[in-house]
């Protein structure tokens, strides 16, 4: 089967699970008192919603791409995943199909209106969104910190336990990435910036990237010796990602853990600034992939299975 026939085959796939999750949270509706079942069965619509977008998008498909981010935007809206909504709206936007744009300006217009205090605190969905607002407030929050926050901005006690749960929830509605735990370790949360439909706004910031280690493409860069001290190797993180993205690793991460980079598919967590490849040419490595893609420059790697750390600039060294 070639690989037109297999994306063919995955679109049409995505669309039958958009639309049973769509009407699964709709028979959902009828349960006033429990929201949770409606709105992970929402995440997971406008999940699959975003990658069918994405390779649409890859094809050249504008318009259909524009309908299912907004499809996606409507779905994560309703969930209480605000900035996944967000981000659907702004890619809505980068595209530019004027039949999508006041949808999409309606939609900013309407998330960024929405105030802390308009949580419905009481309810274990209300927990969540206030976590998750946390979460992108504060990148890289940890359990006590979480708990914290959480009485200062919202009044609410809660657990150690209580924020593990809820995060873990958000977790498996792919809204957020967690290394640490368990057995008492302090999570770390951070927002999933690779799965938004756009993430452009958030080049620059330190986050937490969760994929299996792909091809090997430092050849892929023309690369000048001026800085000695720069010294990196370039890998696809994960080609299930959309769009793909890079991944910078400092060469005594690689030296120290030849066998995490030479065992295909090995998962992994990295650390580090969210970037675009261009930006390594400040430091002597000129892409030459046909795409411009996202990079994340890593400074910290973890077993994607264990959470062990393999290796931390700060102590290992490298730049």
């Amino acid at each position: 089967m070639n690989a037109m026939m297999l994306e063919n085959a995955q679109m049409k796939n995505l669309v039958k699970a958009i639309s049973s999750n769509l009407i699964r949270a709709q028979n959902e509706e009828r349960n006033e008192k429990d929201s949770s079942l409606r709105n992970s069965f929402l995440d997971m619509a406008g999940y699959d919603s975003v990658f069918l977008a994405k390779l649409l998008l890859e094809i050249n498909d504008s318009v259909e791409s524009s309908r299912y981010f907004l499809s996606a935007a409507f779905s994560y809206e309703k969930s209480g995943a605000l900035n996944q909504s967000l981000a659907c709206f702004n890619k809505i936007k980068e595209i530019g199909e004027e039949a999508f744009i006041t949808d999409a300006e309606e939609g900013i217009s309407r998330i960024n209106s929405i105030k802390k205090e308009q949580l419905d605190i009481t309810t274990r969905e209300g927990k969540l969104s206030a976590l998750d607002y946390l979460i992108w407030k504060h990148y890289g929050l940890t359990t006590t910190d979480a708990k914290s926050y959480m009485e200062k901005e919202f009044g609410q006690d809660l657990t150690n336990d209580s924020i593990r749960a809820h995060a873990k929830k958000l977790e498996e509605r792919k809204r957020v990435i967690i290394w640490g735990g368990p057995q008492g370790r302090e999570y770390h949360i951070y927002p999933n910036i690779a799965d938004l439909a756009t993430r452009s706004q958030h080049y620059g910031r330190t986050s937490l990237f969760a994929g299996s280690i792909q091809d090997r493409v430092t050849k892929e860069f023309r690369i000048r010796f001026e800085n000695l001290d720069y010294n990196k190797e370039i890998f696809i993180l994960n080609s299930s990602i959309k769009p793909k993205m890079i991944m910078a690793v400092d060469m005594n991460a690689f030296v120290k853990n030849l066998r995490v980079f030479t065992t295909p598919n090995f998962s992994l967590k990295a650390l580090g600034v969210l970037r675009k490849s261009r930006d390594l040419e400040n430091n002597g490595y000129k892409p030459m992939l046909s795409d411009e893609l996202d990079l994340v420059d890593s400074d910290t790697l973890f077993n994607g299975l264990t959470d062990e750390t393999i290796y931390n600039r700060a102590t290992c060294g490298g730049t």
